[in-house]
């Protein structure tokens, strides 16, 4: 019976903090508390890194797609479904290797004449893929406080940090919490345990291939997609991947098939053991661009590090004053050009991007988090978001507001852009040059 896995509703993109580790300083003359401090630090004897668990960086990864960045900073979420850019490195990364993971199962199909579904053959011969969404759990989403989570955590429940912050566990120290920029509580996952949450979704253009899972001639459209996953061999193994490969290794699942409404269903499996493979597809640390990036790309890098968010070789944006403002080229070879106020608010970065299932529907709609500054003297601060009812406020002992924003791209004109700012609040601001 074919299965069904929900593909659609992503929600990406939410940051994340990582204050230094915990220092174990142990007993340097030996004994138990020494051996206890190298198991906490990970140089007990089996491998450096073998109990060590690995905290999110501090500093939130922007935007909402899947990076390998994101991944480095151990931000991925398990209440995120990623999507990947087009044409971006991860994109060409992955599709490198699903095309090689593609290649080594026809191979295999050679010397297993029971493997005879069709779309097998039609998806190795495939050269057009498009990368739908990636999961990769790093720390896992806690919806609920445990007694340990209630006894560490002292903030207010309406607390948002800057970034990710890290707690412990008040009854096991060895159990860590981290909190994200939108107030959602994760459990730190143990970096073995990353390999077995990464799914990737492939959609694949099969040219004159139009057959239905019962192999009759398709009176539908079909989008055909392969959904790679990791998984133990099965017990009954895999006659067509050798002796060698025993039972419970693991492998890549390549699930054959398609999207059908927001769901995946599968009409065939196979497996790839090869480690290679394999291990190009789920180990992090291996993760890079097939290609280094070009000078521009580094310059560009380098002008973001400095606070400068540079957009191609068109618009430059800063913060001045605590506003954001873009520059004007001079009008003349006598003009310099000058920075100009585009709001009086700074769009601190993206929270994240919810996308329909069926992207027919719309285009994305993205939750950006926002900072105006009333009166540096003072030190209230205002959250608001548009879930919030905020009424009537008073603003005279005010001295920051800071909220979130939702914006759906697609249907927001010059005129309109800054109602969905000042919807939050009224004392958000955008210019009349701020054009969309």
């Amino acid at each position: 019976m074919a299965g069904r896995v929900p593909v659609g509703m992503h929600l990406a993109g939410q940051p994340g903090y990582n204050p230094a580790p915990q220092v174990n300083w142990g007993n340097a003359g030996g004994g138990q508390a020494s051996a206890a401090t190298r198991r906490a630090t990970g140089t007990a004897r089996g491998g450096a890194g073998m109990h060590a668990l690995k905290l999110p960086a501090k500093a939130p990864c922007p935007g909402g797609l899947f990076t390998f960045a994101r991944a480095a900073a151990i931000q991925c979420e398990s209440n995120v479904t990623y999507p990947v850019k087009k044409d971006s490195p991860e994109d060409e990364y992955f599709t490198h290797w699903v095309k090689i993971a593609l290649e080594h199962t026809g191979e295999l199909m050679k010397g297993a004449p029971q493997l005879r579904d069709p779309i097998l053959p039609a998806f190795v011969a495939c050269e057009d893929f498009e990368l739908i969404e990636i999961k990769y759990n790093q720390l896992k989403h806690m919806p609920k406080f445990t007694p340990g989570m209630k006894q560490s955590y002292t903030e207010d429940e309406d607390y948002r940090p800057d970034g990710y912050e890290t707690y412990v566990d008040f009854f096991d120290t060895k159990i860590h919490y981290a909190i994200n920029p939108s107030g959602y509580h994760y459990l730190v996952q143990k970096w073995p345990s990353w390999d077995w949450s990464w799914q990737l979704v492939v959609k694949g253009d099969l040219g004159e291939f139009n057959l239905t899972q019962e192999g009759q001639v398709a009176e539908r459209t079909m989008t055909y997609a392969i959904q790679l996953s990791v998984a133990k061999l099965p017990k009954e193994g895999a006659s067509y991947l050798g002796t060698e490969v025993k039972p419970g290794s693991k492998v890549i699942q390549i699930a054959f098939g398609e999207l059908l409404s927001s769901c995946f269903v599968t009409w065939t499996k196979m497996y790839v053991a090869d480690k290679t493979i394999v291990s190009a597809l789920i180990k992090c640390d291996v993760w890079k661009p097939l290609t280094p990036p070009d000078d521009d790309e580094e310059e560009e890098e380098a002008a973001i590090e400095a606070g400068e968010l540079t957009c191609g070789n068109k618009y430059s944006f800063n913060t001045i004053d605590d506003k954001l403002c873009v520059w004007f080229p001079g009008k003349s070879s006598k003009d310099d050009g000058e920075y100009k106020v585009l709001a009086n608010f700074t769009i601190e970065g993206v929270m994240a991007i919810y996308q329909f299932a069926d992207r027919e529907k719309g285009m994305p709609w993205f939750r950006y988090k926002v900072r105006a500054i009333i009166d540096k003297d003072k030190e209230d601060v205002l959250y608001v978001t548009p879930e919030m009812d905020v009424g009537l406020q008073k603003y005279t002992t005010v001295g920051r507001i800071e909220g979130e924003v939702l914006v759906p791209l697609d249907e927001v004109e010059d005129k309109t852009l800054s109602g969905y700012f000042s919807k939050i609040s009224a004392y958000l601001r955008c210019e009349g040059h701020f054009k969309v």
